[in-house]
C-alpha cells in the first residue's frame, strides 16, 4: 500500500515538474486558394412580439421564425501572412416569420431573390423596377469578398464596405473591424485557457464615448475526435446590454408610397441578449466544423419614418409640396429564445 501510494505521489509530482507542460495548440484557421467550404446553418425561433403605434394591435403575439440558409464559400486568395479573401455567395436561403396572424416568407435560389406576404409576393429581384427599389434585398443574392485573418476576424469587406457607408453614412465598419478581435486565439493555448473575442458596434457613439464593444469568453474545453477528425471542443458564452443607442438607418428612393424619400430613424431602448454556444474545430485543418448555439433576446425599440406626401392629382407646382408625415412605432420583443445549428458541409 505505501509503495502504492509512493508512485502516486512520484507521478503526481512529475506531471507537475515545471519542465512537463501540457500540450499546446494553433487553433488558427488555415486556408488554400481554391478550396470550397459551404456551410449550411439552420435556426428556430418563438417569443413575444408587441407593437405599438398607428395602425398597430398594440397587443402581445406570438412572434415565430425558422430558416434553412445555405452559404458558399470558395477561397479566392491568401497573403503572405495567412489572411483570405473568401467569396461568399448565399446559394440558399428559405426562413419564414409569422406574427400578429401573418407569414413572410424570404427565398433566395438561383440568383433569384422573393419576398411574399402571406403568399403574395411583394418582391420579385427579376423584376427591374423593383429591384431598382429596393438594393438592399437585391444585395442579398449577390455573391461579395471577405478578406479574413487567421483568427476568424473580419479585416475588409472590399465590396460591400462603400456601399455600406453609401447606405448608411453613419456608420464606421472599417473602424470597427480594425477595432474588433477574432474569434480565435492569436497564440496557441492548451485545454482549459479562455479568450475574449471583442466586435465592436460599427454605428459610432456619442460624442466623447468610445462605441460599444460586443464580449464574447472562449473556452479550450476539451481535444474530441468528430468523424476521425482531431477536434477543439470550444464553449462560449456571450452578454450584451445596450440601452438608448441610436442606430442610423438607409434612406429609401424613390420612397414608401409617396415621390420623395422615406427617412428612417431606429433607436434600441434596451436590449439584453444572452448566448451560449458549443463548437467543433478541426485543428490539423484548421476550419470550423460546426456550432450548436441557443440565443435569448429580450429588446424595445422606437421606429420613427418620415414619409413622402403621396402624389395629389391636380396639384399645382406653385402650392409647394406638403410637409412629409412623420410615424412612429415602438416594437417590443419578449423572451424570444433562438436556436441555432451551424455544420459544414463535408
Amino acid at each position: 500500500m505505501n509503495t502504492c501510494k509512493s508512485a502516486f505521489v512520484v507521478l503526481l509530482g512529475l506531471l507537475s515538474a515545471p519542465g512537463i507542460a501540457q500540450e499546446q495548440f494553433a487553433l488558427q484557421m488555415k486556408y488554400a486558394a481554391g478550396e470550397q467550404r459551404p456551410m449550411r446553418l439552420t435556426f428556430t425561433g418563438i417569443g413575444t412580439l408587441t407593437i405599438q403605434g398607428p395602425g398597430a394591435p398594440n397587443q402581445p403575439s406570438d412572434l415565430w421564425m425558422n430558416g434553412d440558409i445555405e452559404l458558399s464559400q470558395e477561397i479566392k486568395s491568401v497573403d503572405e501572412r495567412g489572411t483570405a479573401d473568401i467569396e461568399m455567395k448565399l446559394t440558399k436561403f428559405d426562413a419564414q416569420v409569422q406574427f400578429m396572424g401573418m407569414r413572410q416568407d424570404i427565398v433566395v435560389e438561383d440568383d433569384r431573390v422573393l419576398v411574399m406576404m402571406n403568399d403574395k409576393v411583394v418582391f420579385d429581384s427579376l423584376d427591374p423596377e423593383q429591384a431598382k427599389k429596393n438594393p438592399m434585398l437585391q444585395l442579398i443574392g449577390q455573391g461579395f469578398i471577405v478578406r479574413q485573418d487567421r483568427t476568424g476576424k473580419i479585416v475588409g469587406l472590399p465590396q460591400l464596405e462603400l456601399v455600406l457607408k453609401m447606405m448608411i453614412p453613419d456608420s464606421d465598419f472599417k473602424g470597427a473591424m480594425e477595432r474588433s478581435t477574432g474569434p480565435l486565439p492569436a497564440a496557441p493555448v492548451k485545454v482549459g485557457d479562455t479568450w475574449e473575442e471583442r466586435q465592436v458596434w460599427p454605428y459610432g457613439a456619442p460624442e466623447g464615448e468610445e462605441p460599444p464593444a460586443f464580449v464574447t469568453l472562449h473556452k479550450f474545453a476539451e481535444v474530441v475526435n468528430v468523424a476521425g477528425h482531431k477536434c477543439a471542443k470550444i464553449t462560449s458564452t456571450s452578454n450584451i446590454n445596450l440601452a438608448d443607442v441610436s442606430l442610423p438607418m438607409p434612406t429609401l428612393m424613390p420612397g414608401m408610397g409617396g415621390q420623395g424619400p422615406t427617412q428612417m430613424s431606429l433607436v434600441i431602448n434596451k436590449m439584453v441578449m444572452d448566448l451560449a454556444s458549443t463548437g467543433h474545430f478541426d485543428i490539423e485543418r484548421g476550419v470550423p466544423l460546426s456550432a450548436d448555439s441557443a440565443l435569448t433576446l429580450n429588446m424595445e425599440m422606437t421606429q420613427r419614418i418620415k414619409l413622402p406626401p403621396p402624389p395629389q392629382e391636380g396639384q399645382q407646382e406653385a402650392e409647394g409640396p406638403e410637409e412629409p408625415q412623420e410615424v412612429e412605432i415602438t416594437v417590443s420583443i419578449e423572451d424570444f429564445a433562438i436556436d441555432i445549428a451551424m455544420e459544414l458541409a463535408q
